[in-house]
């Protein structure tokens, strides 16, 4: 039956060319139905043959090609497990800078196998707002939230994820192009733990548990990132003495790490 078979066009057909991961080859899909090459007509042949020749000379398009398919397909999982990976992202040229020590953990954080890294870039909110953040967990009631009393129970909804997980430290940088945001609360979530994120606050308000944060990142002019504070950062004794209604916990505690290389070696 084969042999009458009538042969696919890429043009007439409108055949979509896609890179297979296992056979790391281009090849043509019709639909969601992959076409297989006995189904092609000559030049659609020729063509995909030019394709793939220059994909096995090329072993940089080729190592691009596996890592955005591996991609997509941890952004199918994602999505399969509830996460929207259609998050805000900073599309221009990146200019910003991280300090060393902080670049050595967050490359380290982003290559931890079987997690997932988001952010939720924070606005206007006070030093309390953010130390209660890293203290109690995040409220699930959206990005930059002005105090609304509704929230969802989607991650997604409050915390940016992406495919890949090294979007983040650029993200970190360019928070405040988000809204003016001060910074961002960073987020580690093992991938089989994605179903028990959540619990309720005794006022009803629906969080995220406070061990899936990492700390608070600020981004400073020019797109500079030094630092990351965590809930521990607030039993310091630099906050000895100070009066309890009024702290700018971010601002000292940025203050005292400034000169401090081996902040992020010691915590």
């Amino acid at each position: 039956m084969r042999l009458f078979q009538k042969k696919l066009d890429y043009q007439k057909d409108f055949l979509r060319m896609e890179f297979e991961l296992e056979e790391q080859q281009y090849c043509y899909y019709h639909g969601r139905q992959r076409v297989f090459y006995p189904d092609l007509n000559y030049r659609t042949k020729k063509n995909l043959d030019r394709k793939n020749e220059e994909l096995k000379k090329n072993k940089d398009l080729l190592q691009e090609e596996i890592k955005r398919k591996e991609y997509y397909n941890r952004m199918l999982y994602l999505e399969a497990k509830g996460i929207n990976c259609h998050s805000f992202e900073y599309l221009g040229e990146v200019k910003g800078t991280v300090a060393p020590n902080l670049e050595v953990f967050l490359n380290n954080l982003v290559d931890k196998e079987n997690m997932i890294v988001g952010i939720h870039r924070v606005g206007r909110c006070k030093d309390e707002d953010i130390k209660d953040i890293l203290e109690n967990g995040l409220i699930l009631t959206g990005h930059l939230s002005s105090g609304a009393k509704s929230f969802t129970s989607s991650l997604s909804d409050n915390i940016s994820f992406y495919p890949n997980n090294r979007t983040i430290i650029k993200e970190l940088m360019y928070a405040d192009c988000y809204k003016s945001s001060r910074g961002s609360i960073l987020v580690l979530i093992p991938l089989d733990k994605l179903n028990d994120t959540c619990y309720a606050d005794e006022n009803g308000f629906l969080r995220l548990r406070p061990e899936y944060i990492v700390g608070f990142v600020s981004v400073y002019e020019n797109h500079h990132i030094k630092n990351i504070i965590r809930a521990s950062d607030f039993k310091k004794e630099v906050f000895s003495g100070m009066n309890d209604h009024f702290k700018d916990y971010i601002k000292v505690l940025n203050e005292y790490y400034e000169n401090n290389e081996s902040i992020l070696k010691h915590r």
